[in-house]
């Protein structure tokens, strides 16, 4: 166009840093057991934010195994706050903070679907519901959960 520079042309180089870092991140979580990937959830979460997420960005099938959901159920009843799981598909930014029992019992409903993310958010309409439903399939296939203690936090010290 007549009197615009060059410089105002996208170069792509955007869209290759992005593809980059999307690569990247992909990479990094292919290294992550659920129970790490719910342990960097917390450690992303800045220390003073109201709103944190982490982005995922595909679907991981058959990641998350029956030894993962056992070890995930016991942490159903923690309130510690941490990052919301957000599929990069979606156009929702949750509000606010998630609780690592909440992104448990994300995890798990992954694991019964058979995929990760199971929706496009973890702070979904259906989030209310969900530890109640996945209590109810764990009481079902007899694998214990913590779902009644307020635990302070589930790091080492």
């Amino acid at each position: 166009m007549a009197g615009q520079s060059a410089s105002a042309q996208p170069s792509g180089s955007h869209q290759n840093d992005t593809e980059k870092y999307i690569r990247e991140q992909e990479i990094e979580m292919a290294k992550l057991s659920p129970i790490q990937f719910l342990s960097k959830l917390v450690s992303e979460r800045p220390k003073y934010a109201k709103v944190a997420v982490h982005p995922v960005y595909s679907v991981r099938t058959h990641w998350i195994t029956l030894a993962d959901v056992k070890a995930l159920a016991l942490k159903l009843g923690s309130k510690e706050p941490c990052c919301y799981v957000v599929s990069e598909k979606s156009s929702y930014i949750p509000q606010g903070l998630s609780t690592v029992g909440d992104e448990a019992a994300f995890l798990i409903e992954g694991y019964i679907y058979g995929y990760y993310p199971p929706e496009l958010d973890s702070d979904a309409p259906s989030a209310r519901f969900r530890i109640d439903w996945v209590k109810g399939w764990l009481r079902r296939h007899q694998i214990p959960f913590e779902a009644d203690k307020n635990l302070k936090s589930d790091r080492p010290h």
